[in-house]
């Protein structure tokens, strides 16, 4: 897969972050219903723990440059 453009920093992943991790599909899936679907609440959970392995890793990185 190929690099995004423009690359996302730490903190643009913890927006991401956040907004993953606060995913309630009762709020949407009255306008959207297929975001209230077990497939998309899989893509939902895969994306979130995606995520928290790239955060890790821009941190493991950070820290290792300021030793």
């Amino acid at each position: 897969m190929p690099r995004l453009r423009p690359p996302l920093n730490l903190d643009d992943l913890k927006v991401i972050f956040d907004v993953l991790n606060v995913y309630d599909p009762n709020d949407i899936q009255h306008v959207y219903p297929e975001m209230g679907e077990r497939e998309f609440l899989d893509d939902v959970r895969i994306a979130w723990h995606k995520v928290l392995e790239l955060i890790k890793e821009e941190i493991e990185l950070d820290t290792c440059t300021k030793i």
